[in-house]
């Protein structure tokens, strides 16, 4: 048991309906600038295989159907388990600017096939992911916009992702977004999509989740090369942690900090990684000559036809003696 010291003073969300003014500062939301934009608050641990059933079951055992742990001074919290698949596809600009910025830009959707009727299930969204707040290596933001597809339209801009994903109504502001960041749209290409199978521990006060515990099995196939990786997300709800005041907020985070410390303890081999998938999955995918090449005359289509051939002969070569020498390895 943790000491009551270590705990928040009573219910996190039990005395704050949402939408009062005790539950939201209206400043964060336009600090950042408008209700389309949250902060995430998370923590990402790698995952050994090795550990991935082990870790899953502790979750189950140590949060359900409550946390006992972490309440304190009158809390009485719960907790449940889901689970869903994740598909995220990549853009970026053939310089990767997102790369570079670890801010990324992807077309997310989700499937629950445990509760078809589930709010999110079915749900698809463009999402602007931006690099850590300055002041916390644990916190940024999201802008998300909703996706719509006009397949009768003749319109050739409804056609072109990824703007033309964005429901029109709100493609003006994802494009205004976009030129914030130096982005042209128009230089955007597909890059790779990662699936994922996400299971997750929600805790709740008071019918409200404000924090989740969620393992990542992530797998990306491209260009006929596949990476995967798996992790482990400590996250405090991003619609509560956005609207929060900031003594909330740090109640929040001293909660999550309990979670972390608690996991940590009974699985010391846990290294925090606040890597973006995109980026984790890029550096794996860079190690292979043939995905750099053929990425290469993915983002340069008017690159000649002489050298687009020259490199993809290169690439295969380099495959084939790899080849070799691992069968003279084996003999």
């Amino acid at each position: 048991m943790w000491p009551s010291s270590c705990w928040p003073a009573g219910p996190i969300l039990g005395a704050q309906q949402a939408g009062t003014a005790a539950a939201v500062d209206p400043s964060n939301a336009s600090r950042d600038g408008g209700k389309d934009v949250r902060i995430e608050d998370e923590m990402k641990f790698a995952v050994p295989d090795s550990l991935v059933e082990p870790l899953w079951a502790y979750l189950q055992s140590r949060y359900l159907p409550r946390p006992a742990f972490l309440e304190g001074n009158g809390a009485v919290y719960a907790a449940q388990a889901s689970e869903e698949f994740i598909t995220d596809v990549y853009y970026d600009t053939p310089d990767f600017g997102f790369l570079r910025g670890q801010d990324g830009l992807r077309h997310r959707s989700r499937t629950i096939p445990g509760d078809t009727t589930a709010r999110k299930n079915g749900r698809e969204q463009m999402q602007i992911t931006l690099h850590r707040e300055p002041d916390d290596s644990t916190a940024r933001r999201e802008i998300k916009f909703p996706v719509a597809y006009y397949p009768m339209s003749r319109d050739e801009e409804d056609h072109v992702p990824p703007a033309g994903l964005v429901e029109r109504t709100k493609r003006p502001a994802f494009l205004q977004r976009l030129t914030e960041l130096g982005i042209n749209a128009a230089s955007l290409r597909e890059i790779l999509t990662i699936e994922q199978r996400r299971r997750r521990v929600s805790v709740s006060d008071a019918g409200r989740i404000f924090l989740s515990l969620t393992l990542d099995e992530g797998r990306a196939h491209r260009f006929g090369v596949t990476r995967r990786f798996t992790e482990l997300e400590l996250e405090l709800n991003e619609i509560v942690f956005t609207g929060a005041t900031g003594a909330t907020r740090e109640r929040l985070k001293h909660l999550n900090d309990l979670v972390r410390a608690d996991l940590v303890a009974r699985f010391p081999s846990l290294v925090q990684d606040q890597t973006p998938n995109y980026n984790k999955m890029m550096a794996q995918f860079q190690q292979s000559s043939v995905f750099r090449v053929v990425l290469w005359t993915h983002l340069h289509p008017d690159a000649s036809g002489a050298t687009a051939t020259g490199l993809t002969f290169l690439a295969f070569l380099g495959v084939v003696l790899v080849a070799r020498r691992r069968e003279a390895r084996a003999t």
